[in-house]
């Protein structure tokens, strides 16, 4: 994220561990996914996050080329969870 309060939130999640599934997100340098800037990943479970707050905007051609992204990775990943919202 590019913003103070975006790495805020991305320490925070790094910092903190799920008690019931004893898995931690690790904050991942920008690049390491392709189509994401910077992102979270569990390495257990193999789910990657982004964070965006609600200040950030997506023009249309953005938002097609993100349901593209996503739609690949759901084919190399049938497992897996992908959507944003």
């Amino acid at each position: 994220m590019e913003d103070p309060f975006g790495d805020f939130h991305e320490d925070y999640l790094a910092n903190a561990r799920h008690t019931s599934s004893n898995t931690k997100w690790k904050k991942m340098p920008e690049g390491t996914v392709k189509g994401m800037h910077a992102c979270m990943t569990n390495e257990k479970y193999g789910w990657n996050l982004q964070i965006k707050s609600k200040y950030n905007s997506m023009n249309s051609s953005s938002a097609k080329k993100l349901a593209e992204q996503l739609e690949k990775m759901s084919e190399k990943r049938p497992e897996g969870i992908f959507g944003c919202g």
